[in-house]
């Protein structure tokens, strides 16, 4: 789970950092420099010295960033699928052999 949360915080790290800067391009950064720390602008304090079209920004690129990391989530949870589902169904058997005893 450590590597999994590892892996995929840095998915969406990545994802945000790329679609926050495709859509923001030269537009000179954030106010208040949120742009370092991403978690700034869900205080309120923040959000009310961001521009609108800034904050509607940044909303899409993080939502944008979750969904891809969940769309990535996805494939160990198909391989898991299929893994299980490639399974034989077949029953382990133990067998005895003479004179051995059981224990109850």
């Amino acid at each position: 789970m450590t590597i999994g949360i590892t892996v995929f915080g840095i998915i969406q790290r990545n994802a945000f950092a790329g679609k926050l800067s495709a859509a923001m391009g030269d537009s000179g950064g954030i106010p208040g420099g949120a742009l370092l720390d991403p978690r700034s602008v869900l205080t309120p304090e923040h959000r009310a010295e961001i521009p609108p079209r800034m904050l509607d920004i940044l909303i899409s690129s993080l939502s944008s960033s979750i969904s891809h990391t969940f769309l990535w989530a996805m494939v160990p949870a198909a391989l898991a699928t299929i893994s299980i589902l490639l399974m034989p169904g077949d029953r382990v058997t133990v067998t005895r052999k003479a004179g051995e005893q059981t224990m109850n």
